[in-house]
């Protein structure tokens, strides 16, 4: 039998060879991985799932053809968006603790146990859950200061042309920020930093790199976009057929017990489909953190020199 080679997270690695990387990975390690992150993620994603559905049912029973519907500003419609905004946010930081502490282990170990796993998440579950908050509201205000920037700029110009290219550039302003808060994310669980050693670590790993990163998570995040339209289609060909009932009896849209259910099921694979697909993407910025550590560090390159010269010293001893 053939002996698998471990993946190697510690290198230098090109543009495709970090989505080879990633699959590789991912179909190496396929059953006890899903499996961890089930046992690790599993109750926020099937109440992310669930709460998903309902919030999609809600806003599907909002579309009203024959006028405008008061229920949007319900109290029941909000409370779900919340709650599933939550539920979702927990789904996401589970997974990712999995996903990390899993290669951690991986990293030095033959085998990974789930056990183990979970352990190493309960260790590190404070910082996991602060770092998100922290790197969240500094997102959300980044984001509302450069938009109000840019906005005012866009305002103030009379040229078309000008306006256009603000957009664009307000586009890729948070294309860079979404790239600075997720590896932002990954170096603060992975070096003993705070969030701000965090984030100036990522201005230094990005020093040359931008634009490659930039095109390698644009790429992972359609990728998830594609896998995420697969898992939504019988969602999204149960809402066509009641937005369609709906405009030809220009009512609200009404579903019976049966296509209710039907409805909720499918909108639940849905949500959960897209908690299992986010992984391709974390899975991916965290080899391009490792090739960027390992670009500017040399870690591993130097480790595997040290490998190689024990075993050539181990070698001489033995024909000695």
């Amino acid at each position: 039998m053939q002996e698998i080679k471990k993946i190697e997270f510690r290198k230098v690695r090109d543009f495709s060879q970090k989505f080879n990387a990633t699959f590789e990975f991912l179909r190496q390690e396929f059953k006890p991985l899903l499996y961890c992150v089930i046992y690790i993620a599993g109750p926020f994603i099937v109440l992310g799932g669930i709460m998903g559905a309902y919030y999609q049912k809600n806003s599907l029973s909002l579309i009203d053809f024959s006028s405008f519907s008061e229920e949007l500003l319900g109290s029941d419609f909000w409370i779900s968006a919340v709650v599933m905004l939550v539920f979702s946010m927990l789904a996401y930081i589970f997974i990712f603790a999995a996903l990390n502490e899993y290669i951690k282990l991986y990293k030095a170990s033959d085998h990974v146990r789930s056990q183990e796993v979970w352990t190493a998440v309960k260790q590190n579950l404070t910082g996991y859950i602060s770092s998100a908050l922290a790197l969240m509201v500094l997102m959300i205000f980044a984001m509302f200061a450069g938009g109000m920037i840019l906005g005012g700029l866009i305002v103030a110009a009379n040229i078309i042309l000008l306006n256009v290219f603000l957009f664009f550039a307000m586009m890729l302003g948070i294309m860079f920020l979404v790239i600075i808060i997720y590896l932002s994310y990954i170096t603060y669980n992975n070096e003993d930093i705070g969030i701000i050693g965090a984030t100036n670590r990522v201005f230094k790993l990005l020093k040359g790199n931008w634009f490659d990163t930039l095109g390698l998570f644009i790429v992972a995040w359609i990728m998830t976009i594609v896998l995420n339209i697969i898992f939504s289609l019988p969602n999204m060909i149960m809402t066509s057929i009641g937005v369609f009932h709906s405009i030809e009896s220009k009512d609200t849209i009404q579903l019976s017990l049966s296509e209710e259910l039907l409805f909720g099921f499918t909108a639940f694979i849905s949500s959960t489909g897209g908690f299992f697909v986010s992984i391709i993407l974390m899975l991916v910025m965290i080899f391009q953190y490792y090739s960027l550590v390992e670009k500017r560090e040399a870690h591993g390159l130097l480790n595997r020199i040290e490998e190689m010269g024990n075993k050539k010293q181990d070698e001489d001893e033995e024909h000695y």
